[in-house]
């Protein structure tokens, strides 16, 4: 990865490890080795390349002839032929195929996509028109093709730690560890860490399982 960083390998053979958080600035080409599991994943991907402010680039996601069956979206329309229109034969030698024609796709309603196997990604192969009007669907964006802005939680104010809570919490945690899990090795604090019985004395009070939920986000299960 260091390497890669630097320009000094061109091309790298990742798993998600590198597919879902990479913030490399000059990736100019992504290409996804069959169809992923949905639709987020894909999209997850795709945005590795061209990070940098002003760059462009290209991500191509390279399927099985499988994807374009009607199976694959569970379609009533049959056979052979409908695999054609859809683009089945798109990419193949000589390029005489990769004109498609645009069929009517009313049926592809936000119910449909909802149902639809893997978030409607096959859907989005599949389609003769606009694939991001899939992506539009499925993640309820606008039409500039930009996410709904989510309104921002504020981070819950801390104050100095309720002495009395936090010795709860602790004794709360000693408890479990002896009731439940007594003859294990481990520690009380793997049930709730130090930190969190630190935290949670200090943005009191909690009135809500939603609000104690916020404050912990995925630090505590």
């Amino acid at each position: 990865m260091q390497l890669f960083r630097q320009g000094k390998v061109r091309v790298l053979v990742c798993t998600d490890a590198a597919g879902m958080g990479c913030d490399i600035p000059d990736v100019d080409l992504v290409v996804q080795w069959k169809a992923p599991e949905n639709l987020s994943s894909w999209v997850q991907r795709a945005g590795r390349a061209a990070r940098g402010e002003g760059r462009t680039g290209l991500a191509v996601m390279i399927v099985k002839k499988a994807a374009f069956e009607p199976a694959a979206v569970s379609s009533a329309a049959g056979g052979r032929d409908y695999a054609i229109q859809h683009g089945l034969k798109r990419g193949m030698y000589g390029g005489q195929h990769d004109v498609i024609s645009k069929l009517d796709e009313a049926y592809i309603t936000s119910d449909v996509l909802r149902d639809a196997k893997g978030e409607g990604l096959y859907f989005y192969i599949q389609t003769t028109n606009c694939r991001r009007a899939i992506l539009r669907t499925v993640f309820r964006n606008g039409p500039s093709g930009k996410p709904q802005q989510a309104t921002r939680q504020r981070a819950p104010k801390r104050v100095a730690p309720v002495d009395l809570v936090r010795s709860a919490l602790y004794a709360w945690r000693r408890d479990m560890k002896a009731k439940y899990w007594g003859g294990q090795s481990w520690g009380a604090q793997a049930i709730l860490s130090d930190d969190n019985c630190e935290l949670l004395p200090s943005v009191g009070p909690i009135n809500s399982e939603a609000f104690l939920a916020s404050v912990l986000k995925d630090g505590w299960a």
